[in-house]
């Protein structure tokens, strides 16, 4: 059996213990901010605890210590000063 690669790219892992928002524009760039949907947890704004490959689309994926959401790496950014 062959375990698949998967790329997890440094800038994600460092993340880790950092706050992140969504910005829901993966696959439209011209989405604003009021339109994105808040975390599982309510929240607009998550602190990542980990990188895992996301179950369905096989991304990575990071997941939140305010709950137990995952959210594809790709639509979300880091927040400056933490």
């Amino acid at each position: 059996m062959t375990i698949p690669c998967f790329d997890v790219r440094l800038e994600y892992v460092m993340n880790i213990g950092k706050r992140v928002m969504k910005t829901g524009r993966k696959h439209r760039p011209s989405l604003k901010l009021t339109n994105v949907k808040p975390f599982k947890s309510g929240e607009m704004i998550n602190t990542v605890k980990g990188v895992i490959i996301h179950p369905q689309i096989k991304v990575p994926a990071y997941i939140f210590e305010e709950d137990d959401s995952y959210v594809d790496c790709r639509i979300c950014r880091g927040l400056d000063g933490k």
